[in-house]
């Protein structure tokens, strides 16, 4: 008592001060995590043992997946490092898909795998491998890229409104309206991930999203077949919102980039103009396919939301919505500040600054992070360079397009659109837009109509959500806990409906998406037969 009666805080009578000194100690996530794992041994009875989070038969086959794969040849003659390359991607994806470690493990063993198996190449010298010393400071330093900051500033804003129980008014809004329509509260949800991904990108919108929605689906069991539409429709939603500007996720970026390279444009408007009208309509078509095929009957009403309703807006409210507006407002009109600001993470590091660097938000606050899933994305980038800088990614796309058939614009842009959603299942969004664009560009050109195979392969891009692991919007609800630490969602949870829906979202581009690109733009397609061939 006497050390205790040293520290500042202990004659202080400022309960957040004392709250935040001693949670400052340790992270709030390590503080349950430690509970939770006390909880699972006494369930389990099984307190020594070394394996509890291995799933011995998953785990077992992975690993003899990934030394045939090594032994014997899959890739064409000479290829050894896309065939080391191809045994990973196997290795890792059947691991998660699994679940045979948890996620975040599994991703942290993509940059040894990565080292050990003389993957990389050097940028300068295609032809020469990196050693492993050189490797290894690569794939450290993918770890952490300007998605991750992007990320780390929406949880920044999750915070913050946290704070303030903003994210609690939102809820209480909400539950007020749709109490009694538990269906029309799951699309509200949905319109409200797809109309903030519109603006600030579909990696940061889920995360505010979720912060709306963790007050209410607390009051449900974990295997509640309510909550696991909720988290899915949210996650289809924001893939849904993906596609709505330019801006709301990289792949659309890169195509608007890659066409007025090769001398095409399409301006903000253009855009919106075809992708909104399309995105409603895909959104409501997913909301319909949830309900009838989760069948959520196991809820009647949306839990009343517990608040301090009589607290009195501070100047802290104010602060926080006035600067989480600017910075969505930086980030909505980034193709005009980009000069600037010169990333998106940059917006993000502001916000964070003002935030810690006036004691707004604490260590407290910094420290409950989700780091699991920012080094789940860090391993995905790793695994992702890896896929490219091999040249493995690279056949696989020259493979499947030489295998194209020869026909009119619309049957080019199917046979395009399916291969994109095939590939981007398993490789992650960033990836394959950074790979698969370029060459689609170039097939268009020859076509004579650019535009429509580039934008629908974008949009098809955003459509791939078969697997969690598909895109951000998918990991974000995937990982989302209950109060014990127990995920509400299971990789089988996505299967069910996110291969029928991804086929679903791909008619819908190559019919109505297709449709609205020759109305905006005024294209008129002659229907005589083209060839196809890089």
């Amino acid at each position: 008592m006497e050390r205790l009666a040293n520290e500042r805080f202990y004659a202080s009578n400022d309960i957040d001060e004392l709250l935040d000194r001693v949670f400052g100690l340790t992270s709030r996530d390590k503080l349950e995590a430690g509970n939770m794992e006390r909880r699972m041994r006494r369930m389990q009875g099984d307190q020594n043992s070394l394996l509890r989070k291995v799933k011995i038969v998953p785990f077992c086959i992975s690993v003899a997946l990934f030394v045939f794969l090594l032994l014997v040849r899959i890739t064409p003659k000479g290829e050894d490092v896309q065939q080391r390359c191809l045994a990973m991607l196997v290795f890792i994806t059947t691991l998660w898909v699994t679940e045979a470690l948890p996620y975040f493990a599994t991703a942290l063993l993509v940059p040894p795998l990565v080292v050990f198996l003389h993957i990389l190449n050097d940028k300068a010298h295609p032809n020469n491998l990196l050693t492993a010393k050189q490797s290894a400071k690569e794939v450290m330093s993918m770890l952490v890229n300007h998605t991750t900051i992007l990320i780390m500033g929406g949880y920044s804003i999750s915070a913050a409104f946290s704070k303030c129980q903003i994210e609690l008014y939102i809820a209480a809004f909400l539950q007020r309206r749709f109490k009694k329509s538990p269906n029309l509260f799951l699309l509200a949800i949905m319109l409200m991930g797809l109309f903030l991904s519109m603006w600030i990108s579909n990696h940061t919108a889920p995360v505010l999203c979720v912060s709306v929605l963790l007050p209410i689906i607390r009051d449900f069991p974990t295997d509640s077949t309510y909550v696991k539409t909720l988290l899915i429709g949210l996650a289809f939603a924001c893939n849904l919102g993906g596609m709505m500007t330019p801006i709301s996720s990289l792949q659309n970026t890169l195509a608007v980039s890659f066409l007025e390279k090769a001398g095409y444009t399409v301006t903000f408007g253009q855009w919106m103009a075809m992708a909104i009208p399309f995105c409603t309509v895909g959104t409501i078509l997913c909301w319909a396919f949830l309900l009838w095929v989760m069948d959520p009957r196991d809820a009647t009403y949306i839990p009343q939301i517990v608040y301090d309703q009589k607290q009195k807006i501070s100047s802290l409210h104010v602060v926080v919505v006035s600067m989480t507006l600017l910075t969505i407002f930086l980030w909505a009109s980034f193709s005009v500040t980009s000069a600037t600001f010169g990333d998106l993470g940059i917006i993000s590091m502001m916000f964070m600054f003002i935030m810690f660097g006036t004691g707004m938000l604490s260590q407290f606050d910094f420290n409950s992070f989700s780091w699991h899933i920012l080094f789940l994305i860090g391993g995905g980038n790793v695994l992702g360079d890896a896929v490219q800088r091999s040249g493995l990614l690279d056949t696989l796309s020259q493979t499947v397009i030489h295998a194209l058939p020869s026909g009119n614009v619309w049957m080019v842009t199917v046979s395009l659109c399916s291969m994109v959603i095939c590939l981007t299942t398993f490789v992650s969004h960033t990836v394959a837009s950074i790979i698969l664009l370029p060459i689609i560009v170039q097939m268009a050109i020859q076509i004579g109509h650019p535009h429509i195979p580039v934008i629908c392969c974008a949009l098809a891009i955003s459509a791939a959500m078969a697997l969690p692991f598909s895109s951000f919007p998918n990991i974000n609800s995937l990982l989302v806990l209950d109060d014990h630490g127990q995920p509400y969602l299971e990789v089988k949870d996505f299967l069910r409906v996110g291969v029928t829906f991804s086929l679903v979202t791909m008619t819908l581009i190559v019919t109505l998406g297709y449709g609205l690109i020759i109305l905006v733009l005024g294209y008129n397609i002659d229907p005589t037969p083209v060839m196809v061939g890089v």
